[in-house]
């Protein structure tokens, strides 16, 4: 039932993104993606940010699950009486209400644990570029930690990395120059 929850969630975000008639995205031919795990104990106006600027690269922020009370994956909803299930519907309508204050304009907030459990993604948030259509196991996984922006990520694993793989510096190279220049690193 969780997995079902989850796949819901992740359907309902997919569809009310708004992409403002304009496609940011790069093409899915390109040997990487980005994911950016977020969550909602960050700064709103830094995760709209992120989700504004993510679309133009291909890149998707993600949340781990809705912010909801503690012991809510342990109810049996459809189990339970009816004034409990009501009560569970409130605690999801008002964790969706509350994750509208954290997507930016023309930006999307996916919703899945996938992404936290591949990676062991503890503490956010954390930016993983990864090799498109393979999994963990087959890599190349390049992994960036810690509060910047999608664009100083980006550079930290161009300067790094870049010599190593071509494929991975032209992706890069053209994502920067997708992304907003700005005073913030």
């Amino acid at each position: 039932m969780k997995k079902t929850f989850f796949a819901v969630l992740t359907g309902l975000s997919a569809s009310a993104a708004c992409a403002g008639g304009l496609d940011f995205s790069l093409p899915h031919t390109l040997p990487f993606r980005v994911r950016v795990a977020v969550s909602t104990s960050l700064a709103p106006e830094y995760v709209r940010t992120l989700t504004s600027e993510a679309p133009r690269i291909g890149g998707e922020v993600i949340l781990r699950g809705l912010p909801v009370p503690e012991d809510f994956e342990q109810r049996a909803h459809f189990a339970a009486p009816e004034a409990e299930r009501r009560k569970n519907r409130r605690h999801v309508n008002q964790a969706l209400m509350n994750i509208g204050a954290f997507v930016g304009e023309g930006g999307q907030l996916l919703i899945s644990p996938d992404p936290f459990e591949a990676y062991g993604v503890e503490g956010v948030p954390v930016f993983v570029i990864e090799g498109r259509g393979t999994d963990k196991a087959q890599g190349p996984v390049y992994i960036v930690r810690g509060q910047v922006t999608l664009r100083r990520a980006l550079r930290h694993v161009l300067e790094r990395r870049g010599d190593e793989n071509r494929d991975l510096s032209a992706f890069l190279t053209e994502a920067l120059g997708r992304l907003p220049t700005g005073a913030a690193p």
